[in-house]
């Protein structure tokens, strides 16, 4: 009975002591430990830290960390893990697991079937994930159907954040213009409290529009918010080299959720007496929803909006949507689209077809893809 007796103490204790602890607010970081890696030097994890050993440990640390080091995008998407363990009285050490992928993908398969999908519509991209394991990344791309691209863009973490830069040469005929020529791009990027990233960048474009030389200088900015909903704003102004008046830039999004509704609003505005088309918005199709059931217009100003239903079933999801709103110029014709569409969950993420119909043009629009196709990059 004894023995009985003693060999449950011990199995109680074992059990105890395997299940993992989490230090709650307020304790001292004694010690930060980075697991996981192979390739990437442990600084790099360490510069995006938003504490340091010494500092009182807060929850809101968790989310700001992760949301710090997938900007960077080079580590793999599971695990990425901030662990907080007690060590003694008000003191806990910080563990951060990332993990690295290879230098060429972060999972095989999405990588495939990314590749076939771009090759398909006759662009591909290749990414080179910190091969120097410094965290520097570097990214090709380029496309050969109406809009004929070649370019390049380096990624590094700089201090919190993260900057790159790149250029891309560029031909295109969308049957609203035609341009060709030369952009240079640089940006830097940081979360600067769990929910808010900030966005800072500049363009330099040379080249020509409709056979008449364009030059332009294009500094933009950029604020993101992700908490209880998604939005965002984006702001940049064109100066010309070539004698033409300078214009504005201003559009924004914003994003949410209502238990099976999902909503989504988006606005843009263009001052300035000839803005160039090549910066106007296109609205229309499914690459720049709403306006999914109708073909790629040109506006200056916006004003349009989503609502889906998201049937709740264990795998298929059934969608019904309807978009619309105002755009000028355009517009004609009752700006109203509906449509039905169907996701389901796979191990890479969700897949999703939609089929969108106009009912006062008569147009329709049908997409499949990976993503919630309502959802677009924000």
């Amino acid at each position: 009975m004894k023995s009985l007796t003693l060999a449950i103490l011990i199995f109680s204790l074992l059990s105890v002591s395997s299940i993992q602890v989490e230090a709650s607010d307020n304790c001292k970081i004694e010690e930060i430990i980075v697991l996981g890696l192979t390739r990437t030097e442990e600084s790099v994890v360490l510069s995006q830290l938003p504490f340091s050993e010494g500092d009182v440990w807060k929850e809101e640390y968790r989310r700001w960390t992760l949301r710090r080091l997938q900007l960077l995008d080079f580590f793999a998407y599971d695990p990425l893990r901030v662990i907080v363990e007690p060590i003694e009285d008000e003191k806990c050490r910080v563990i951060v697991r990332a993990t690295d992928p290879t230098v060429l993908y972060k999972e095989p398969m999405k990588f495939l079937l990314t590749n076939a999908v771009n090759l398909l519509f006759r662009q591909f991209e290749l990414s080179l994930f910190n091969p120097g394991g410094i965290g520097s990344s570097f990214k090709f791309y380029g496309s050969w159907g109406n809009y004929r691209n070649l370019g390049m863009t380096v990624s590094s973490p700089i201090g919190a954040g993260i900057g790159s830069a790149g250029g891309q040469i560029y031909s295109n005929s969308t049957g609203f213009y035609k341009e060709s020529g030369l952009v240079f791009k640089g940006d830097y990027s940081n979360w600067v409290d769990p929910s808010i990233r900030l966005t800072g960048g500049i363009d330099y474009r040379t080249g020509e529009l409709n056979e008449q030389k364009q030059i332009i200088m294009l500094p933009r900015g950029e604020l993101y918010y992700d908490n209880e909903f998604k939005g965002e704003i984006k702001t940049s102004a064109g100066f010309f080299f070539t004698g033409e008046k300078p214009f504005i830039r201003l559009q924004g999004q914003a994003m949410g959720e209502l238990g099976s509704f999902v909503g989504l609003i988006r606005g843009g505005f263009i001052a300035g007496a000839n803005p160039p088309l090549n910066y106007h918005y296109r609205l229309g199709g499914f690459g720049l929803i709403p306006l999914r059931g109708q073909p790629v217009e040109l506006a200056r100003n916006f004003l349009l909006g989503t609502v889906e239903y998201h049937f709740q079933t264990p795998q298929f999801i059934p969608i019904l949507f309807a978009d619309g709103g105002w755009y000028s110029p355009g517009g004609e014709g009752g700006n109203i689209n509906i449509g039905a569409g169907l996701a389901m969950e796979i191990p890479l993420g969700v897949i999703r077809a939609d089929f969108a119909w106009h009912p006062f043009r008569g147009t329709t629009g049908f997409n499949i893809g990976f993503g919630h196709s309502y959802r677009p990059p924000f």
